[in-house]
This record gives C-alpha cells, sequence and structure tokens, in this order.
C-alpha cells in the first residue's frame, strides 16, 4: 500500500498559476500537436519576446502541461546558472541526455546562454532521444548559425510572442480582481502586455478598485522600464532606445545625428534584434507600450538628457525636410512633428493619430468650387469674395488636404506679400490689418515677404483639431525654413483664445492690433519677426517636452499657473493683493497667510533676476524687468525704451513669462 502524498503550498501555487493562467491559446495547441506525435515536427521551439510578455509563465504552464501528460520535464533558468556546459549539465540532471526516454527540455532566458548556444547546439541536444521536445524561450531569437546549419535549420521554429488580445486582456484583470467598468483605460495603456496589465491591476485594488484616465504611475513605469532595459547597461544604447522613443522612426541617419556617426551602424544593427522592435519600411518602430514607457522614464529620470537627445532628432529632422521634395518631404514633415507630441504647446493642438495618414496637393484649376462650398459653409459669402481674388492672384498658395481615398478634407491658403502691394490686395482686410501692422513695426525690404496664412479649415470641422491642423503646421513651417525671404509670419485664427497657449509656445506673438473682422466675424493675429529670431533658432527651441510627473499625479494646470502668473506681475507692486493671488497657494508660501503677498513678490522679482544673468534669456527678463518692476512706463514706451518693434516687444514679454512660469515652479519644486 503506498503512501498517500501531502499536498504542500508548492501545489496551492501551480494550482493558483493554473486558473490565473489566460490566453496563448496558438502556443498551448502547437505544444499539444508536438507532445502528441511519435516524431514531432521539429526538435526545437524557440519563444521570443520583450520583457514581460510572459515567456516565463507561458514555459510554467507548458511544463505543468508535460508533467500532467505523463512526460519527463526539466526546466532550466539561464538566469539562474553559470553559462557553462557544467553548470547547465548540473541543472538539467545530469542524466537528461543519457536516458533513453524521451523528455520535455524548457530552457528559460536563453539570452543569457549566448556563450553555450554552440555546445547546445553541437553537443548537448543532439544526444537527446528523437521523441524529445525541446522549449527555448528568450528576449532574443537563436543566433545566426541555428539558422545557417543546414542540419538544424529544419528542425527549428522560431516564434514571437505579442501582447494579449483585448479578450484575453479582459480576462486577465477580472480574474485580478479588477470590475469591467475600469477594463478600458487599462487596455488603452497596456496594450496587452501581461505585465503592465498585472501592475494596473494592482494599482486599482490599492485605489478603490478605480484607475484613473492617466493611469500609470511611477512605479508601474519603474517596473515596465527595469524590465525592458534590464540587460541594456552600456549609457550609449541606452541614449540609442531613448532615440527610438522619441522619434517615430529610427534610422541609422537619426542614430548619427544624434549620437555619432562611428557609433550609429553598431548601433542600429544591435536594436534590430530587439524583440520589442518591428522594421517597418522607413525606420524602426518599438512597442507602443515600450516606446510610452522608455519616454516616461527618460523624462521622469533625467530630462535634461531626454530634452538633448530629442532637441538634436528634432534639428536632424528639419534638416531632412529642407533637403527633400514631394512625399519624400511630407514623410519628413510627419516625422519631426511626432517628436513634438510630448511637448505641453503641442500635444493638445494635433491630431497624433492621423499624423501620416493624409498628404497634401496642390490645388487645380477644376478645385475651386470645392474650395468655395467650404469657405462658405464656414465664413461666409465676404469671405468667399476674398477666396476668390487670391485664387486669381496666387492659386499657388492654395493646397487642398488629401485622405488616403483622395478625398478632400479642407485646405489651407497662405499668401506672399511683397514690399510691393497691389490696392486691390490691400482692400482684403486681413491683408490690410497685417500690412499696416508690419509696416508699423519694421517695414519690408526689396526682396522680403510677408507670408500670411489667409484661410485654413477642415472640410467638415473647421478649425478643430483634425488632420488639417497637422498638415497645416507643417506646409506653413517647412516654408518658412525653406524660403530665407520670409521676414514676417502672420496666422490668423478663428479662436485665438483656444489656440494662443499654442502659439505661445512656438514663439509667435499674439497681436491684437492686427486682428480683423469680416462680415462681423473676429479672426485673431499671431505674428512672429524672422529678423528676430531666425528660422535656426527657432528650430532649435521647438522641443519642449513636458515633464513626467506621475499620471496618477497630474501635471499642474500649465494655462492656469500661466494666467495666475500673469495677474501676479500686474500686481507686483501690491502686496496686500497678491496675498489672494492663487500661486500663494499653488507654491505655498508662507503658509498662506500674512507675508504671503510680499514672500510671493520676492520669489518672482528673484526669479526674474535668475533669467537675467543667463545671457540667452537676458533680453526677455529685461522686458518683464521693464514692464512690471519698473511699471512707470506704458508697453508702448518699453519697446521704445529697449529700441525693439513693438511685436518684438510683445514676444520677449510672452517668451519671458513662459520662462518665468517654469523657472518658478521648479524653484518651487526644490523648496
Amino acid at each position: 500500500m503506498s503512501a498517500t502524498r501531502t499536498a504542500t503550498i508548492g501545489d496551492r501555487v501551480s494550482a493558483a498559476a493554473r486558473r490565473g493562467f489566460v490566453g496563448r491559446r496558438d502556443e498551448l495547441a502547437l505544444f499539444g500537436r508536438l507532445l502528441s506525435a511519435p516524431h514531432p515536427p521539429f526538435a526545437v521551439l524557440w519563444f521570443v519576446g520583450p520583457g514581460g510578455i510572459g515567456k516565463s509563465r507561458l514555459l510554467a504552464h507548458l511544463a505543468d502541461l508535460a508533467r500532467t501528460a505523463g512526460h519527463r520535464t526539466v526546466t532550466v533558468d539561464g538566469a539562474l546558472i553559470d553559462p557553462t556546459p557544467r553548470s547547465f549539465t548540473r541543472a538539467a540532471g545530469g542524466g537528461l541526455a543519457a536516458n533513453a526516454l524521451p523528455a520535455v527540455l524548457l530552457i528559460d532566458t536563453c539570452e543569457r546562454l549566448c556563450a553555450i548556444q554552440r555546445w547546445l547546439r553541437e553537443t548537448y541536444l543532439p544526444r537527446l532521444p528523437e521523441a524529445s521536445v525541446v522549449i527555448c524561450a528568450g528576449r532574443e531569437g537563436p543566433d545566426d548559425d541555428w539558422r545557417h546549419d543546414d542540419r538544424w535549420a529544419p528542425l527549428l521554429y522560431v516564434r514571437s510572442l505579442d501582447g494579449l488580445d483585448e479578450g484575453d486582456a479582459r480576462e486577465l484583470l477580472s480574474l485580478r480582481g479588477l470590475a469591467p467598468a475600469a477594463h478600458p483605460p487599462a487596455l488603452a495603456y497596456a496594450r496587452g502586455h501581461p505585465l503592465a496589465l498585472g501592475l494596473l491591476a494592482d494599482v486599482a485594488r490599492q485605489s478603490g478598485g478605480r484607475i484613473d484616465q492617466g493611469v500609470a504611475g511611477p512605479a508601474v513605469v519603474q517596473v515596465l522600464a527595469e524590465r525592458f532595459l534590464r540587460d541594456v547597461v552600456d549609457p550609449l544604447r541606452r541614449d540609442a532606445l531613448r532615440v527610438a522613443a522619441f522619434v517615430r522612426h529610427t534610422t541609422e541617419a537619426v542614430l548619427a545625428a544624434v549620437l555619432g556617426a562611428d557609433a550609429a551602424p553598431s548601433l542600429f544593427d544591435w536594436m534590430r534584434r530587439l524583440t520589442f522592435m518591428a522594421a517597418a519600411p522607413a525606420g524602426l518602430v518599438p512597442h507602443e507600450l515600450v516606446r510610452e514607457v522608455l519616454v516616461a522614464d527618460a523624462l521622469w529620470r533625467d530630462p535634461g538628457r531626454a530634452d538633448r537627445v530629442a532637441r538634436k532628432a528634432c534639428v536632424h529632422l528639419y534638416e531632412a525636410v529642407a533637403r527633400s521634395t514631394g512625399t519624400r518631404r511630407l514623410h519628413f514633415q510627419a516625422e519631426v512633428l511626432y517628436v513634438m507630441r510630448h511637448s505641453p504647446h503641442k500635444q493638445p493642438f494635433f491630431d497624433w493619430k492621423a499624423l501620416g495618414q493624409h498628404r497634401v496637393e496642390a490645388a487645380r484649376s477644376d478645385d475651386f468650387e470645392l474650395l468655395a462650398a467650404i469657405v462658405r459653409r464656414h465664413e461666409g459669402e465676404a469671405a468667399l469674395r476674398w477666396l476668390r481674388h487670391w485664387w486669381q492672384r496666387q492659386r499657388e498658395g492654395c493646397v487642398l488636404f488629401r485622405d488616403a481615398a483622395d478625398g478632400c478634407d479642407g485646405f489651407l491658403l497662405m499668401l506672399r506679400i511683397g514690399f510691393r502691394m497691389a490696392a486691390t490686395d490691400l482692400a482684403d482686410p486681413a491683408v490690410a490689418a497685417a500690412w499696416g501692422f508690419v509696416r508699423a513695426q519694421r517695414a519690408l525690404a526689396p526682396g522680403e515677404e510677408l507670408v500670411l496664412l489667409r484661410h485654413w479649415m477642415h472640410r467638415e470641422h473647421y478649425q478643430a483639431v483634425t488632420a488639417a491642423i497637422n498638415l497645416t503646421a507643417m506646409h506653413v513651417v517647412t516654408h518658412l525654413i525653406t524660403h530665407p525671404e520670409a521676414a514676417w509670419s502672420v496666422v490668423y485664427m478663428a479662436d485665438p483664445a483656444f489656440w494662443q497657449p499654442h502659439f505661445d509656445g512656438v514663439n509667435f506673438a499674439r497681436c491684437p492690433d492686427a486682428d480683423f473682422e469680416v462680415d462681423g466675424r473676429r479672426f485673431g493675429a499671431f505674428i512672429h519677426d524672422w529678423q528676430f529670431e531666425p528660422a535656426p533658432a527657432w528650430v532649435a527651441g521647438q522641443y519642449r517636452p513636458q515633464p513626467f510627473a506621475g499620471r496618477h499625479a497630474p501635471a499642474p494646470d500649465e494655462a492656469a499657473f500661466t494666467a495666475a502668473l500673469r495677474q501676479a506681475l500686474r500686481d507686483l507692486g501690491r502686496p496686500e493683493v497678491l496675498e489672494r493671488s492663487a500661486l500663494v497657494t499653488a507654491l505655498a508660501l508662507a503658509g498662506g497667510g500674512t507675508g504671503a503677498g510680499e514672500a510671493l513678490r520676492q520669489r518672482l522679482l528673484d526669479a526674474i533676476r535668475r533669467l537675467e544673468s543667463h545671457p540667452r534669456d537676458r533680453k526677455f527678463a529685461r522686458a518683464l524687468w521693464l514692464t512690471y518692476a519698473e511699471p512707470a512706463l506704458k508697453q508702448e514706451q518699453v519697446a521704445v525704451e529697449l529700441g525693439i518693434p513693438f511685436p518684438t516687444y510683445r514676444y520677449r514679454l510672452q517668451r519671458g513669462i513662459a520662462l518665468l512660469a517654469t523657472a518658478v515652479q521648479e524653484e518651487g519644486g526644490r523648496r
């Protein structure tokens, strides 16, 4: 009579693992066929996937299935042994290869066993019984010698592990105790990645079963980042991954521009072998979850380094835009805009999902009636009069937005105004307003141009955030950086209050004196002086990332903070009024009580002085000081005192406020 086996905690762990395993139906079916075949169609099944995708969990489940079916089963984890034949043989049980009975050998973390792959292939595995099944799993596939060996190539099957489909992901979340109502944000963030799904379920349990729309906090990002970067210790390789995270497609040229021409080829070859990298026609593309985690980790860990990497990529891509034409130019336009997606001045103002799915096309002679219908619908008959005028005068400035099916989604009309103007052109209220404003500041010289965005609109949604704004921005910016004759830019928007945070961030000053009206509707002007800030300097300053503050603790409302800062600057000479400023609470000054107003006043004055100590920011600090710290002069007089045109002064003032907002918040964070 045999003794009854006593159940162990390990049995309970195994049972829980079986209950908690979801998905991988294709892989399980493939494994089942291998076990049941008298002569398996291949000897080695190799699973490849990024960290956290579930390789180890799958191997453990396969081992459990094999044991349940009565097969001899041995598991070796490359992370737990030395990469030597002796260590591997000991971990596999010594006599496995000498036993005549077939076995199931599962080898996990194969990337740690690179040094003995040749020995496994040529010495150890050939000694296993014919019907044995070998299952390998790792972040990297087998080395090239496996595939080039005529003996092994037919006996090797490599399979990539992707994320779970939506049904399996929902099942996993439910098994982790997450109610269906909380599934959507977790599914959107994790994109089927099992580890991310599990971490988010844990976050939800700690937050009363709820997941905020922002989803992943620093703890989740840190765990995922460590899993993705576990074996990447070389700082240059980590920088290469940062490049890949920020840019849309990674090429050798991008890596060379950011990290140096000597390092680029080897870095690119290394990256293309990573399991979370896909090779697209335009370059390497990381898995979207990996991309998002690496960006968040970079902005949290070392925002200065991340900023330098992204800025260099931006400059390179802008240069590629300037060098290319046709579809290649459109491609690079989308590439450079993509890098900007983490800037708080751009993030809410572009349709990132539509990026690269539309194109611009020069208007043809038979397109006018189509465009006329769009203008009539959104701006009325009075605006249509001026579309007709400029169609006859500068039709080359009119481009259509085409979707993938060749449909017209909208258009833009960009005018190039020289220093000589026809009276009929000046009758256009938009041109008259822009021309008069610019001439009052600095007259155009022969050969210089005022570039005026007269119309832009989506066919259905007018000036809402759609693919139309993507194409408008890309087309206008490309023209400005490739036409040195552009001296001034004027952009008109139907809702300037909505768009002002964006234009503040790209150094286009809001100039109400250049606004115009058509049929009772007012259009707001945003102006840039290219003589004051030439295109190369403007390009270099375009990337401004949003620091990662943790998704469960949203970053402060930047627009609200800046609005409170503007009001505080106006009240700078009245500490008793400053005591009621929202900045007192935001910056936790003097407990919000008596003396808080004076503390805020000194904080702002000190911040302006610090800006003035930096040569690059001195001109902006000077505009702030004369306007708010010594407010005896009117703004027009301050411009005269500084010896600059009024719109240039307005630009410096707005740029100074933006710099001051950043400086004050950073200083507050350090205290």
